[in-house]
């Protein structure tokens, strides 16, 4: 979770803060996105995930 400190430094134009947050939540999107479409897919019946294959 991006704290107050890192949302001040971007808003003040810390620009290295901003690449950074950017690419953090790219990233996280990214991840969030593939489990997304895994989920979709494993509830169609297309893919097969155990059940604890994200805890692994």
């Amino acid at each position: 979770m991006t704290s107050i400190r890192t949302w001040t430094k971007i808003q003040n134009g810390d620009l290295n803060e901003l690449i950074a947050f950017q690419k953090n939540t790219i990233e996280w999107v990214e991840e969030v996105n593939k489990e997304v479409e895994a989920a979709q897919l494993k509830k169609k019946g297309r893919l097969y995930i155990s059940d604890n294959f994200f805890d692994e």
